[in-house]
């Protein structure tokens, strides 16, 4: 359950694009968090994409150390995200972006996300 699989990643431009175009969101500094409820042949409740923008961090070493920030970050948060929908039988696809104009420390942007996720899964459940 700890895990984060290729089956988990979102990787398709079509559906990427769709998240983007008619997706919900909502900013929980300093992430900001994009969810549809979606339809797809996985054996697990959400697919998640992960980005971090080229023109507020210009150095691929930072790029990535957010990304890592991030995904450990929902790794360790997604169990309860998973039960949850579950539950309701959902299947949601998730783009989370970092917006930060500072590299944050693990300990806020974990909490960041834990917030979102909660927060996610009382409004789409309502």
């Amino acid at each position: 359950m700890f895990t984060f699989k290729k089956a988990e990643k979102l990787c398709s431009k079509k559906d990427i694009e769709l998240l983007y175009k008619s997706g919900s969101s909502k900013t929980f500094y300093p992430l900001k968090i994009f969810w549809k409820v979606n339809k797809f042949e996985s054996g697990y409740p959400a697919r998640l994409l992960i980005t971090v923008p080229k023109r507020l961090y210009k150095r691929a070493v930072d790029r990535n150390l957010m990304k890592r920030r991030i995904r450990e970050s929902y790794r360790l948060a997604k169990p309860n995200l998973y039960a949850e929908l579950m539950k309701k039988e959902i299947q949601l696809d998730v783009l989370i972006m970092y917006v930060g104009k500072e590299k944050e420390e693990f300990i806020v942007v974990q909490k960041s996300l834990e917030t979102g996720l909660i927060k996610l899964s009382e409004m789409i459940l309502k």
